[in-house]
């Protein structure tokens, strides 16, 4: 769907969080941006450059990974949520959660997060 925009028209931002990792990938005026990092500074690093694009384009980010219960998620997903209420003519937010079959369990993961299949 992203590539499908008119880059003319259209920024795109795609953050991937995952439990202790983040990786930023941005696509705007002919520039890429590319970084990954620790979840927490990389939440930073993606607020500061969110700040610094214009509004001469529509732009769209995309977060993926999110999940409610880590709070590092939490504090991303706020940021996006009023970068986006900013200028809501120009800028969109997509969220993603991963709503897994379970074929694959992770039994510490589960325990860590306090999951349980019912």
């Amino acid at each position: 769907f992203c590539l499908s925009l008119d880059m003319r028209e259209w920024g795109v931002t795609y953050l991937r969080v995952t439990k202790i990792g983040f990786t930023y990938i941005q696509l705007t005026e002919n520039k890429r941006r590319w970084f990954k990092s620790s979840t927490g500074s990389g939440a930073q690093l993606a607020e500061k450059h969110l700040a610094e694009l214009t509004d001469r384009k529509k732009h769209l980010v995309v977060l993926d990974g999110y999940l409610e219960q880590m709070p590092a998620h939490n504090s991303l997903w706020e940021m996006c949520r009023l970068w986006r209420n900013y200028n809501r003519q120009s800028r969109r937010l997509i969220v993603v959660t991963s709503m897994s079959s379970r074929a694959k369990s992770k039994i510490h993961e589960d325990k860590e997060n306090k999951l349980r299949q019912h």
